[in-house]
């Protein structure tokens, strides 16, 4: 069971990020559990980043 604290910031995030649930879903059909980085996945779907810089 997770605080209500905790779901409050899981609906923060699913709210602020539809585009990473959009693309969590569509690797779900081609890849196992839809991510190659298993280690690094948290529900209810892994971060999506459009760029990086640096370190």
């Amino acid at each position: 069971m997770v605080s209500e604290q905790h779901q409050r910031e899981i609906d923060q995030y699913v709210a602020s990020t539809p585009r990473a649930a959009e693309l969590h879903k569509q690797a779900m059909k081609y890849l196992p559990g839809g991510s190659t980085r298993g280690v690094q996945y948290f529900p209810p779907y892994p971060f999506v980043a459009e760029r990086g810089e640096g370190l």
